[in-house]
């Protein structure tokens, strides 16, 4: 039964978009292998990570271009980052909400050059997206951890839930802050179901899911993972993927 429901609820949420004036819904872009999804309401557009392979452009500006712009990035990794630049020069306002974590080559750096930090009384509300807390003292120096465990974790009004490329290792850290888990709905896999990352104690954790998403490719890079698939199986997750299915917009 839960798995035809959420085929059900995928099919509505991933018809394309004609109008602007919608109810506020999250989409998850279909960039191939990489990370940009976006909390879209009627005048603006909160997106969480920017990068991978290609952008569906037409779509992306159809619904943001003359919009406030704010993006908040998880970690360095160039599939999380590669449109930013890009980005800002189509759209009529962007500000960064927040840099992405970790240590960068200067290169990836100039992806965000010229690109202004958000005023603090524009940040976007709570309501909308809330940022778990990390504690830069778990870890003695970012030099001793991957670039993938400084990921931030993203929650889009307690309905979705984004890991960026965080870890198994990670996951052990910020689950415990995640007290709101039982109401979040959607995951929006960790490394684009690679097999680092989703542990079985995070489906535990989140025990009220409707499905879960990958942004990836497969037929390339072997995401989402043999292992991943299987684990979702057996507690009975659906899965959808945006190689399969295009841009996928989730409403409440």
């Amino acid at each position: 039964m839960k798995s035809i429901f959420a085929a059900l609820v995928v099919i509505t949420f991933t018809w394309p978009l004609s109008h602007k004036n919608e109810a506020p819904r999250y989409t998850i872009w279909n960039v191939g292998q990489g990370s940009w999804a976006t909390a879209i309401s009627l005048y603006s557009c909160y997106h969480f990570d920017m990068g991978g392979e290609n952008a569906p452009w037409e779509a992306i500006l159809a619904q943001c271009q003359d919009k406030e712009n704010q993006v908040f990035f998880s970690h360095w990794d160039w599939d999380h980052i590669s449109f930013v630049k890009r980005y800002s020069l189509k759209v009529k306002k962007l500000c960064i909400g927040a840099s992405p974590r970790g240590k960068a080559k200067t290169s990836r750096k100039r992806q965000l050059k010229n690109i202004a930090i958000c005023p603090k009384n524009e940040n976007p509300s709570p309501f909308l997206w809330k940022e778990l807390p990390y504690d830069p003292f778990t870890y003695q120096s970012y030099d001793k951890t991957t670039p993938n465990e400084t990921s931030r974790i993203f929650i889009w009004k307690d309905f979705i839930l984004n890991t960026g490329d965080s870890t198994k290792k990670d996951e052990r850290r910020w689950l415990p802050l995640l007290s709101d888990a039982a109401s979040v709905k959607w995951l929006l896999l960790g490394h684009h179901g690679s097999h680092t990352s989703t542990s079985k104690q995070l489906l535990v954790k989140l025990k009220n899911l409707r499905g879960s998403i990958t942004s990836s490719r497969k037929k390339r890079y072997g995401h989402p993972h043999k292992k991943v698939v299987e684990l979702l199986q057996r507690h009975q997750i659906p899965l959808i993927s945006t190689e399969d299915w295009g841009n996928i917009h989730l409403m409440e």
